[in-house]
């Protein structure tokens, strides 16, 4: 889980302006907003690099796939046309938005998770050397609470996401770490998914050098 960074783009903010009440549910069922649904999504997937808002997976059959809400609607009307609430997910019924969204989480339960756009999940979170998200070293007892909610809200450890970045670990320590010095080398090569992962290996560059995994 990376931060995103997020520029609201014109089109969205005109197509707001004509909806008399955009703090309401319903109004992203508005005719002006199932308009541009289409190019707001290309628009937010580009923005996100192509990459699952949650878990960095790269984001396939786009056409398929929704905008999430990150707050819900229902529970946060007022949110609706947020931008900054607008993300897209991977489709796996197995974590992110969907596992997220089957939780039924509370307005306070929101409180606890780590927002992938107003702040930074990698202060809170990092990786081990078996592919698993695990909380940051020394984080406060508040700070370490957020980041095991938001590990467990989006399963962030699925068995599949675990062997993925596993697998990358292994590969980048066998056969890039001496040969590149920089993570943005390794994601130009190839490696353009999992971004905070490819980050964390290169920031324990000279611990893992050597390692036989």
């Amino acid at each position: 889980m990376q931060k995103i960074v997020k520029n609201e783009p014109d089109f969205f903010k005109k197509a707001k302006e004509k909806i008399s009440n955009p703090a309401e549910y319903r109004s992203w069922e508005n005719k002006n907003i199932t308009n541009i649904k289409p190019k707001l999504k290309e628009y937010i997937v580009h923005e996100q690099k192509n990459l699952c808002a949650y878990c960095e997976r790269k984001l396939e059959n786009i056409e398929e796939l929704s905008i999430d809400h990150f707050k819900k609607r229902k529970l946060f009307p007022e949110l609706t046309l947020d931008f900054y609430n607008l993300f897209v997910s991977c489709n796996n019924p197995y974590h992110c938005e969907n596992f997220k969204d089957n939780k039924k989480l509370s307005k306070n339960d929101y409180e606890k998770i780590i927002h992938p756009s107003l702040e930074d999940p990698e202060e809170y979170l990092e990786y081990n050397l078996t592919g698993e998200i695990v909380p940051r070293e020394n984080l406060d007892p508040l700070k370490r609470e957020k980041a095991l909610f938001t590990i467990e809200v989006f399963n962030l450890n699925d068995r599949g996401l675990i062997e993925d970045r596993k697998k990358i670990i292994s590969i980048i320590i066998l056969n890039f770490l001496n040969y590149f010095n920089s993570w943005e080398e390794v994601k130009d090569n190839g490696f353009d998914f999992y971004f905070s992962l490819l980050r964390w290996i290169f920031f324990h560059k000279n611990e893992l050098i050597g390692l036989k995994l």
